[in-house]
Parts: structure tokens; sequence; C-alpha cells
């Protein structure tokens, strides 16, 4: 199963990072799921491998976001008593279950939970997706497995930076081999029972081009000289060939819609490679 978490927030006291969230978002989580089960979350944190969780950075809502979502943006401050969102995106069942046992054990609102030595209060959780709230969601892989389709024009958002390892150095550019070498290596740790393509890199590689753009560089500074610069934006992709690819189109397609829980990129557990697919008129 693949689950998306949306929880809505407010810092008891002003919230004033010195640096951007990340590894106090990535302690976030897993100090909920320490509470839900302290031996599971030791575990994970101890492995090497693919972590099946993203974290979306923090966003500050309007007050009457119960009727919409209304963003009011990123802000350097989150003031005390503002309204709060966070994203959380699992690859497993597992960590689903001991954050859902959490949040059940608790009523609402209620608080406890800190981020960046703040207390919070937590108002809401949201794995419903609705037209209010699009970001929280579940599906399982059988269900993207059985239901991609061979379109041939695929956009995407990106919200949050991403950037790809290259050898030494990050590439913060929207190359479809790295966005979509970056899901299926995701694809096939977790759901192995559902094998890609042998021949799908090769094919993306020859096939699917970048059609068009509109992005910007970000930089996300974690303290520590820990700075990393990705892009932003919205991009489409071609995806071409004939009718012999039509399972290898099917699966890039597949991916996109992936990316929607499993993040893109570089440090998806920290804040980075916020992704989904668009449904665009015309376009898909």
């Amino acid at each position: 199963m693949l689950y998306s978490l949306v929880i809505y927030f407010s810092p008891l006291k002003d919230l004033k990072p010195r640096h951007d969230l990340g590894a106090s978002l990535h302690a976030f989580f897993y100090n909920l799921l320490r509470s839900g089960d302290g031996q599971y979350a030791t575990e994970l944190h101890n492995k090497d491998v693919f972590k099946p969780f993203t974290v979306s950075p923090v966003e500050m809502m309007k007050r009457d976001y119960i009727s919409g979502p209304g963003l009011t943006g990123m802000p350097a401050a989150f003031p005390r008593g503002s309204l709060c969102r966070i994203r959380f995106t699992l690859l497993q069942a597992r960590p689903y279950f001991h954050l859902a046992q959490y949040f059940l054990n608790h009523g609402r609102p209620f608080s406890g939970p800190h981020l960046n030595g703040i207390p919070l209060e937590i108002l809401e959780v949201r794995v419903v997706q609705t037209p209010e709230e699009p970001g929280a969601g579940y599906t399982e892989y059988r269900h993207l497995w059985e239901q991609a389709a061979a379109a041939r024009r695929i956009t995407m958002e990106f919200s949050s930076p991403t950037t790809f390892r290259q050898g030494d150095v990050n590439l913060p550019l929207p190359v479809p081999r790295l966005i979509f070498s970056s899901l299926a290596a995701k694809w096939r740790y977790f759901a192995p029972d559902y094998p890609l393509h042998p021949g799908l890199d090769e094919y993306v590689e020859k096939y699917v081009a970048l059609a068009e753009f509109n992005i910007k560089s970000a930089l996300l500074d974690y303290g520590r000289n820990r700075k990393y610069v990705g892009f932003k934006g919205r991009c489409s992709f071609i995806v071409s060939g004939g009718d012999e690819h039509q399972e290898l189109a099917k699966q890039v397609n597949m991916l996109a819609d992936y990316a929607f829980y499993a993040g893109v990129g570089q440090k998806t557990t920290m804040g980075m490679g916020q992704a989904r697919r668009l449904k665009c008129t015309g376009g898909d």
C-alpha cells in the first residue's frame, strides 16, 4: 500500500528556524513513528537502503483551510498559533499502521509532538484525497500497475527543490533519465512483485524527452555547510516510440503517477523532491 498523510498543526510558540527544517522534519517523522513503535522506528532509522517515506516542507495556511487549501507561502518563521501543514508519504503499509495507531490514541486537537524544539498542537490528519486537500491519498502498487496508460505526454509539478547526485556533484535539472531512474529504483525496491521491463532505462534515454518547462532554482540550507540547489516548477515530457514500445510507455506513465508518493531525487526524507503528475486538459 501507498499512503499520503497531511497533518495540520499549530506551533505553541513562534517557530523561527535558523536554517531550513529538513533535519527537524526528518526527526519529527521518526519521533511520531517512535511513539507508535519504538523498536520499528530504530530499525528503520538504521537501515542504509531506501527509506519508505518522504516528508514535505512546512507550509503555512489560511485559517479557513477547511473550505479550501489557500496556501500563503513558505515564510521564514511560523508564528505561534498559525495554521501549518506538512505531508508524509509512506511507501509501505507498516509505518502507516504505527502512525495511525499513534493518532487514534489521541483526541483532536492534541499537543505533545515537537518540531525544531517547539511544541505543536496537532489539529487534524487527513488521508483521503478531496478537492480541498489534493495532497492526501492512498492507493496500491497493483492499482498503479494495472491502471497505467501509454499516454504520450506527461506533465509533472515539482513543488519542492529537486536535485540528483551525479558522481561528486549535484545536478539540479529535470533530465528525464534522472527523474525516471530515481522513481524506477524505488519501485524496484518496494514493489518487486511488479517487475519493471529490463530495458526501461534504455527506453527512457532514447524515447522520453523534455518538451517544455517552467522552472526556477531554489536553495535549501540545512546548516552545518549542507546546502543544496534544486529546481522547482512544471515540466512536460514527450513519450515516443512505436507500437512495440507500448508496455514501456505504460511503465513510464506509471512511474510518473508513482512520484506523488515516492518523491524524486535526493533528500526526499528531508523535504526535497516533492512531485506529482498533473492531469492537464488536452495533454495527458
